[in-house]
């Protein structure tokens, strides 16, 4: 069965006119068969935007193809995406990731200017993108200096738990001061610039704040 999206009164026809022809038989068969013949072109061009719709490319019985990029009830997957892709980047230490991310948040950002307020998501990701928290606790009392770094707002904040610089990829800006740091810290990176060590739990928020200021 057929999935109509739009709520609209041409969508409403077309539907109709489904029912009918499945009362009678005469194209039934022909409209379930797949309207696009070719699910692998949508497949390519989902790789080279960096973004989909919200059903399979070969998905065959859709009466029209979800592929808005606008928030609804729920934030938009793709812009949930991309943060989730922004985070992976961090978390795993994979510069791969923050290239996707960007790559996915530039195939979308032409449509803000259309509809900023349907975009909110998509502007949250590129504010974690631009401006978001790398705090990375460190030393024997890591988990506390954690705990205290994840009281922030998730929405632009990123926790990492190092408890040497062995933990942290080489290419972290935080790297080095880990290697000169024996004592628990943390250390507040926004925008490939880093605070120095943080040694009291309380001062980490205050500090990201100083950070942004400045």
């Amino acid at each position: 069965m057929g999935v109509c999206v739009c709520g609209t009164s041409e969508c409403q026809r077309v539907a109709g006119r489904r029912r009918r022809w499945d009362r009678t038989g005469a194209v039934s068969a022909a409209w379930r068969r797949p309207r696009d013949p070719e699910p692998a072109d949508r497949r390519r061009e989902a790789v080279r935007s960096g973004h989909g719709g919200s059903r399979p490319c070969d998905a065959s019985d859709l009466l029209l193809r979800p592929h808005s990029t606008s928030d609804d009830a729920t934030p938009n997957p793709n812009a949930v995406a991309a943060q989730n892709l922004v985070r992976l980047s961090v978390l795993a230490g994979n510069d791969t990731w923050r290239q996707k991310a960007d790559k996915l948040i530039e195939a979308i950002l032409s449509a803000v200017e259309r509809n900023l307020f349907g975009h909110v998501a998509l502007l949250n990701a590129l504010d974690l993108r631009l401006r978001g928290a790398e705090i990375v606790a460190t030393g024997r009392e890591t988990e506390r200096f954690a705990q205290a770094a994840l009281k922030l707002p998730y929405v632009d904040r990123i926790v990492l738990r190092a408890k040497s610089s062995a933990d942290l990829p080489a290419a972290h800006p935080a790297h080095e001061k880990l290697k000169a740091t024996q004592a628990s810290a943390a250390f507040i990176c926004i925008a490939e610039r880093c605070s120095l060590p943080v040694t009291n739990a309380d001062a980490i928020a205050a500090t990201v704040a100083n950070m942004r200021a400045s």
